[in-house]
């Protein structure tokens, strides 16, 4: 019912079913496990208008050479 009302706004049956499995289990929080490593991306705002502005003045940068 509260996907046919809100559509794109609710969490799927999966995540649903997912958390109820590790409430039932025991865990008090709906918060990420903490991981090791860096996060995979940094996106922000500032980030991707420095890049385009690389790209755009340089078109034959590589990705190394952004990084």
């Amino acid at each position: 019912m509260l996907s046919n009302a809100f559509v794109d706004n609710t969490i799927s049956r999966t995540t649903v079913l997912k958390w109820h499995r590790r409430f039932k289990a025991g865990r008090n929080s709906a918060e990420d496990d903490a991981r090791i490593g860096r996060p995979k991306t940094s996106v922000s705002g500032d980030n991707v208008e420095i890049i385009k502005e690389i790209v755009m003045s340089n078109r034959r940068i590589t990705v190394e050479e952004l990084a």
